[in-house]
């Protein structure tokens, strides 16, 4: 039975998911900490889903954190949202930072950084949300303490709005791209565990350029980010992206790696300031800075 979404109404019954909601449906508002960390978007890729994290900064409690650390206003971020108890920040936004090398939009940052995140939460509440799903019925609403139907619309976010449509499986297209995701990191990771060092550049870097560029010739002809399929795409190409920066770690690897960074450049995917900054998250940046060479 599809699950509800409502206004707040005392003649209806209502579950509750705020942070002002009753135990346990409380756990699915973004304000409270998840048991496990949530990944930062555009800071930990796939391939740095660890136990522990090798960098713990790129980790949020909640859902919230990461939405709140990643506004930029007056010039700067909050990152030390991350771990703490989060709050509404003031000031006008000048949109969301995306892994130190895209400034972001509103519709773009509630599709690569909000819902990805709070998909992150959900995920870990499995007992619970099979609970809810047994509660839904025509007559039950999920409400939060605000109304905002259309969850890629320009308005606020409401986040049971997002978790209905979760429930409904509208959020399948995510679900596919993450389980995509977690496959490439997982070959990656095979391949560095078992290949020599001193092995020629794999052809998995050419296969995930190629994929990036089939993903975003898709979306120049989805341009309504309305919609969540579009959404996933650009969710799963800013991925692809890290994963491709985040899978240089040897000075083999740079020729094919600066040919790649170019060839993406060249098809406007990136900007040359986007590239360069993308290019920081890779491993190999720890022997030195400055090591894509864009022609």
């Amino acid at each position: 039975m599809s699950a509800r979404y409502g206004k707040r109404s005392k003649n209806a019954e209502e579950i509750d998911v705020s942070r002002y909601g009753p135990s346990p449906w409380r756990q699915l508002s973004p304000y409270v900490k998840t048991p496990e960390q949530i990944p930062v978007p555009g800071l930990a890729s796939y391939l740095d889903f660890e136990d522990p994290p090798m960098f713990p900064e790129w980790w949020s409690s909640t859902t919230e954190g990461v939405w709140q650390g990643l506004k930029v206003i007056d010039g700067r971020t909050a990152p030390e949202q991350f771990g703490a108890q989060p709050k509404k920040r003031r000031g006008r936004p000048n949109g969301h930072l995306y892994g130190d090398y895209r400034l972001l939009g509103y519709l773009e940052a509630k599709a690569l950084v909000y819902i990805p995140a709070y998909l992150s939460q959900l995920r870990q509440h499995e007992d619970l949300l099979q609970d809810l799903r047994k509660r839904a019925s025509p007559d039950c609403l999920i409400v939060d303490v605000s109304y905002s139907p259309e969850v890629l619309g320009a308005k606020p976010i409401s986040h049971a709005a997002l978790l209905v449509d979760y429930l409904n499986g509208k959020l399948e297209p995510y679900e596919t791209a993450h389980q995509r995701l977690q496959g490439w990191a997982a070959r990656i990771n095979d391949w560095y565990r078992d290949a020599p060092e001193s092995v020629e550049p794999e052809p998995f870097l050419h296969e995930l350029a190629d994929e990036t560029a089939a993903l975003q010739n898709q979306l120049t002809r989805t341009s309504d980010l309305e919609i969540y399929e579009a959404s996933a795409m650009l969710f799963e190409r800013e991925n692809l992206l890290l994963l491709l920066a985040r899978s240089i770690g040897s000075w083999y690897q740079l020729e094919i790696a600066c040919q790649l960074f170019t060839r993406l450049l060249e098809s406007e995917l990136l900007t040359r300031e986007e590239a360069e900054k993308l290019a920081e998250r890779s491993p190999v940046s720890r022997w030195g800075d400055g090591w894509l060479r864009l022609g």
